[in-house]
């Protein structure tokens, strides 16, 4: 029996050996709310962790004491969990991953993709749950990662 073997080091295996190589998962201090911004008032951009402009105005996240200090109605409770080092904003599957593992447990998360870190903002009961499963999420796409992808034809007489 014979084997050939070719190694490739592909964008997509680049990528995908790329986007573990120092995981951190954050969890910043704190509980951050979605709110609705009132119509026809300027969004303060100092006082907010993001701003979406949606057809029926704007929904805002911020930490949960600058909605109280402003009055307005949290409608969503999270903790907010940074994927670092630094995240390829070309960089395919880590989200996609990230939201998947957290799916599987029965766990909601959205998810902003920002130029230098993912971010997940899950639900305040929870958000320990959640950093266990992205913690093993990372630690399987570490272990399981093979690097360059590695091709190998085997031959047999026939």
């Amino acid at each position: 029996m014979g084997v050939t073997a070719a190694r490739r080091a592909g964008a997509a295996s680049t990528a995908r050996s790329g986007l573990f190589a120092e995981p951190r998962l954050t969890m910043r201090p704190g509980v951050f709310v979605y709110c609705r911004w009132p119509r026809g008032l300027d969004v303060p951009a100092a006082k907010v962790v993001a701003v979406v402009g949606e057809d029926d105005g704007f929904t805002v996240i911020m930490s949960e004491a600058r909605a109280k200090r402003l009055q307005l109605v949290p409608l969503v409770r999270c903790r907010w969990i940074s994927l670092g080092p630094k995240s390829a904003s070309d960089g395919v599957g880590l989200t996609a991953g990230a939201a998947a593992a957290l799916a599987d447990v029965g766990i909601a998360c959205n998810l902003i993709a920002a130029l230098d870190h993912d971010h997940l903002f899950v639900p305040v009961r929870h958000s320990a749950r959640a950093m266990l499963r992205l913690q093993a999420f990372v630690h399987a796409a570490r272990v399981v990662d093979p690097g360059p992808l590695t091709i190998c034809r085997v031959t047999r007489p026939v």
